[in-house]
Parts: C-alpha cells; structure tokens; sequence
C-alpha cells in the first residue's frame, strides 16, 4: 500500500513539475519559441493530425485483432468509441485508468474479465515490441546507405514476418501490416511538424522508441515529459536538441487534441448512430 501511495504521488509531483517547466521555458524563451512554432505551417499541423488519427484508428484495429485472440469479436465502430473514450483516463495520475475503463467496456459487451484481461496484455506487447522493431528500423534508415537499409529491413521484417506467422498463422500478415502501419503514421504525425523533410528514417524512429520509453515509465501519466525528452535526445543527432524539444511539444498537443476529438466528438457521435445495435453484444469467433 505504501509502495502504491510513493508511486501515486510521484506521478502527481511529475505531473506539476513538467506543467511548471513548460510554462517557464515558454516564459523565458517566448521570443525563440514563437519563431519556432510561426515557422510551422498550417498545412503540416493539419498532415500531423491526420496522420495521428490514421495510427490510432490502426491502434483500434489492433485491439480488435487481440479481442479476437480470446474468441471475440467487436465491429469496429464499437472499438473505435471504446478506445477513444479509454484513452483520455491515461492523463490521470495513477497510470491505469485507461486500462480500468477499456476493461469496464469489455465486461459490457459481455466479454469474461479474463479474457478482457489477456486480450490488453496481448495488445500491449504487440505495441511495444512493434514500436521498436520500427524504432530500430527507422534509425537504421537514417545511419546506413539505402542498400544497406533495404537489405536490413527485408531481413528484420522477414524474421518479424515468421515470427508472427508461427504464433498467428491466419492472421499473420494483417497483423503485420497493422503493427508497421501504426508506428509509421504516428512517426509521420511528428515528421510532417520538422522544418527537415530528409529527416523521414529517424523521425519515425524517435518518435516509436521515444514512445516505448513513455509508455514503461511508471512515474510520467501518458508518458507526459518524458516522451519529448526521449524524442528530443535521439532527434538530437541530427537537429538541435531544443528545437527538436520544441517540436515533440507541439506533437504532444496535437496527440491530445486528437484524442479530444476521437474521445470527445467522434466517439459519442458513434455511440448515438450506433447505441441499439451495440447493446446486442459482442460476436464470438473462433480463437
């Protein structure tokens, strides 16, 4: 219980701690910063969130996929407004809310708390182990020749490939695809932001390993500081650290915004359209 309380308010001193430095770097280095985000286009903030909506709509797929997995099936409006209305509790210090919620919806449509269970850890490891095979993937781009990192990519995603088809053979190429195609839209939703275009390889592969580390650190609520500064130190090897710093920021915000209105708009428009049929339940499938 003690150990529970620490972890509890840490998170809630990280949380203050990077709302307080933000606002103080902005302060102090308003002049820098608003150059910065002036030089961003509209066109590319829009690109930014398109992309972001892309890879979590991959995302949502995914959870399908896992569901599927236990036996189950949901359509995939359903798992869009599950998803989308989970993911805003992973803002709230404790870092398990939006597990808590995603579980809670499962258990409505009749889904077995085990089974609910294992399907969220599957999905998990799925999106880790993927972000940092495209992570890898990604850097390799950027630090090799072109023959090089075609050959490598042909290699790792031929291993990945049997991996997958010898733990999940009838769906092992649609799940193939969707573990890239998340990782790749969501690095793109950062790149469209970078003022370098030649910087396509690292930034899809910052921004997946940067996301790994936010995501297994139990201090930060949704990764939250320290996501950026993971982005910010391996951007660092070809941009200036601050700037890419500044740019993961304005990332995080469109991350947000996106999830307002996935979470917010989008999903309580599908729960009105699609409220009656939902409420007949899940569809079994064979695991």
């Amino acid at each position: 219980m003690q150990r529970k309380n620490l972890i509890k308010t840490l998170k809630w001193l990280w949380f203050v701690c990077v709302i307080l430095g933000v606002t103080v770097y902005c302060v102090t280095n308003w002049e820098r910063l608003s150059r910065e985000l002036r030089a961003i286009h509209w066109v590319d903030l829009g690109l930014g969130v398109l992309f972001l909506i892309v890879g979590k709509l991959l995302l949502v797929e995914l959870a399908r996929i896992s569901l599927e997995f236990q036996g189950y099936s949901l359509t995939f409006s359903r798992q869009v407004y599950i998803n989308s209305i989970s993911q805003l509790g992973k803002y709230l210090p404790g870092g398990i809310w939006h597990f808590v919620g995603q579980a809670g919806f499962y258990r409505l449509d009749q889904i077995p708390l085990k089974s609910a269970t294992q399907a969220m850890m599957l999905e998990n490891i799925w999106m880790i182990l993927s972000a940092v095979m495209v992570g890898t993937l990604g850097c390799i781009w950027f630090l090799t020749d072109i023959l090089t990192s075609i050959l490598l990519t042909a290699v790792l995603f031929g291993c990945w490939f049997g991996i997958l088809w010898l733990m999940h053979k009838h769906i092992s190429l649609r799940l193939l695809v969707v573990q890239a195609g998340i990782w790749v839209a969501l690095g793109l939703g950062f790149w469209t932001l970078l003022p370098d275009k030649s910087l396509f390889g690292l930034s899809i592969g910052a921004f997946s390993l940067s996301w790994v580390i936010g995501f297994i650190s139990l201090f930060a609520p949704g990764g939250i500081g320290v996501r950026e500064a993971a982005l910010a130190g391996i951007m660092g090897v070809a941009i200036n650290p601050t700037q890419a710093l500044i740019y993961g920021g304005v990332n995080r915000l469109l991350w947000i915004i996106t999830e307002i209105i996935l979470g917010v708009f989008v999903a309580q428009w599908l729960n009105a359209r699609h409220h009656e049929t939902w409420s007949d339940g899940v569809t079994e499938v064979k695991a």
